[in-house]
């Protein structure tokens, strides 16, 4: 054995004869070995190879450069064909292994996808494990800045009176030689929001991830959870599509089926603990991970997650939220092409209603306009409960739910089944027909006074805004008893139907705007990570 003397804070070499094994402290946990023939080159057939694609400094560019599928080939089988199928419609379960039994039962609502026997000859159950290692989550903690209840959770699933809580340490700092004994003793699970913010390797496959979906972003979340039936979270619904990949250990997932989706593509303000009597409407159907198995559940579908009540062993899942948002939905797209409208329009910059009767805050056409269409989006019934005052036409209440679906800014995702430009532009027309036809001073007026006056309880952990939104809180309280409702209500549907004619001719070029939105969004935001990554690296 030949140790290199010639260490760096960088990068460690220890040469076995024939082998070579590199160790980064950001990118790799158990290193790669690398196989030499006789003469020393390395045999390339035979390397290993992460996931996904290795991402140095964020400059200008970096945001367009789209890769293509990696990632999501090595994840979900016949990739093109099972994401065109089931893509922000079913929940999807991947086992590694297509001879378990998790992958031989049946599933009702939940599709099972087992890789081909080709393919699975070059995946193993630790295909995740160069990702994290279990220790390594309290490595992360050693940051003096992150704060317990907003970077971090220790916490538990708590039943009391037949409701589902989650129970928090109130600390904001929780002292880390105590986190193992909480999580030993007292069956407390260790969350860690935004984690390839803080480690390397998380970062390069989330960053892929986002790159090969061109979503508006992709953010990663740890969990580790004891064993023996525990479990940190209540039932909920998460405002993202998320992929679980389970990196150690077993955990069961409870998901609600297709036909049971708590509210369909849920937009970020939408989200909301579930009653007691909606947890009792749907059907869960149960699916136990292993290591290197894969969930896929869309946005709105219901879910929980327990270790097995047998199993001895701490569980570490990584979350990878595939972010809309407000930013990258059909919806958003038509918020864009009212943007372009009011550059255009004199009538949508003119006053609609006066400040004196909203609180002291005037409100132009082009804001009701905005503020008309994500009230029809919230007030169509597309999930398992009624959402607040569902009274949309049936006439237009698939073209009003396609809304909430996310536009295909990716090339290869725009050679999927249903996803082409022309079906695209299809659902974009017949959203803005519905949205034309439909719109209501006083649904609007009610929707303006509730976002403007509503608390982040009320509304969900995302407070509600659109695309073209100048205000970070828009402080209206309109008074409908003053505002000649019938009056505004002609004017309304004036502007909505030169919209409608408008947007018509808007479809390419609103699409690229948006695009160029998120990738800004993007720069600025990787560019703040490398920041923190590059900090972290050289004081911890």
């Amino acid at each position: 054995t030949i140790i290199d003397s010639k260490q760096s804070m960088r990068s460690t070499s220890v040469i076995f004869f024939t082998t070579l094994v590199l160790f980064h402290p950001l990118e790799s946990i158990h290193g790669l070995e690398v196989q030499l023939d006789e003469v020393g080159n390395v045999i390339k057939e035979e390397t290993p190879q992460p996931l996904g694609y290795k991402f140095g400094q964020t400059t200008s560019g970096s945001p367009k450069d789209l890769k293509p599928w990696s990632v999501l080939k090595a994840l979900f089988p016949n990739a093109s064909e099972s994401l065109g199928n089931l893509w922000e419609s079913s929940p999807v379960y991947i086992p590694v292994d297509s001879s378990s039994d998790a992958a031989a039962s049946s599933l009702q609502g939940i599709t099972t996808l087992v890789h081909d026997e080709k393919d699975e000859k070059e995946i193993s159950s630790d295909r995740f494990s160069h990702l994290l290692a279990l220790d390594d989550s309290l490595k992360i903690l050693r940051d003096p800045n992150l704060v317990h209840g907003k970077d971090y959770f220790v916490l538990k699933y708590l039943l009391r009176d037949g409701e589902e809580w989650n129970g928090q340490l109130p600390y904001d700092k929780v002292p880390l030689e105590k986190i193992p004994n909480l999580m030993k003793r007292d069956r407390f699970s260790l969350v860690i929001n935004k984690i390839q913010r803080r480690w390397k390797p998380i970062k390069d496959l989330a960053r892929s991830l986002e790159m090969e979906i061109n979503a508006h972003a992709v953010d990663c979340n740890l969990y580790l959870t004891p064993p023996r039936a525990s479990r940190a979270f209540e039932s909920h619904v998460d405002w993202m599509d998320v992929i679980v990949v389970q990196v150690q250990g077993e955990k069961v997932w409870s998901v609600w089926d297709e036909d049971s989706s708590f509210v369909k593509l849920v937009p970020p303000d939408q989200k909301r603990k579930p009653t007691k009597e909606e947890l009792q409407m749907g059907r869960f159907e149960n699916v136990r991970m292993t290591p290197g198995d894969v969930l896929y559940i869309p946005r709105g579908h219901l879910h929980n997650a327990t270790t097995p009540i047998d199993s001895d062993e701490m569980s570490l899942h990584l979350t990878f939220g595939i972010e809309y948002s407000y930013d990258s939905t059909m919806e958003a797209l038509l918020h864009q092409a009212l943007v372009l409208f009011r550059a255009e329009s004199k009538k949508a910059k003119s006053i609609a209603v006066k400040s004196r009767l909203c609180g002291g805050n005037s409100l132009t056409f082009d804001k009701l306009l905005h503020y008309s269409l994500s009230d029809i989006v919230r007030r169509t019934k597309c999930g398992g409960f009624a959402e607040y005052g569902a009274s949309t036409d049936m006439n237009y209440v698939d073209a009003i739910c396609n809304l909430r679906k996310s536009v295909p800014l990716h090339p290869q995702w725009q050679q999927l089944q249903g996803r082409s430009d022309d079906d695209v532009e299809k659902m974009y027309m017949s959203g803005i027909e519905a949205f034309a036809f439909q719109v209501s001073i006083e649904h609007t007026l009610h929707f303006v006074n509730f976002v403007s006056q509503a608390s982040n309880t009320d509304l969900g952990s995302t407070p509600y805004r659109y695309i073209g939104m100048k205000e970070v809180k828009q402080p209206y309280r309109c008074d409908l008893g003053e505002i000649n409702l019938a009056e505004l209500q002609s004017s309304l549907e004036d502007i909505a139907a030169e919209f409608l004619k408008f947007a018509e001719r808007k479809f390419l070029v609103s699409r690229e705007y948006l695009d160029q939105f998120n990738q800004d969004h993007r720069l600025a935001r990787w560019q703040n990570e490398d920041a923190l990554l590059t900090h972290l690296f050289g004081t911890l």
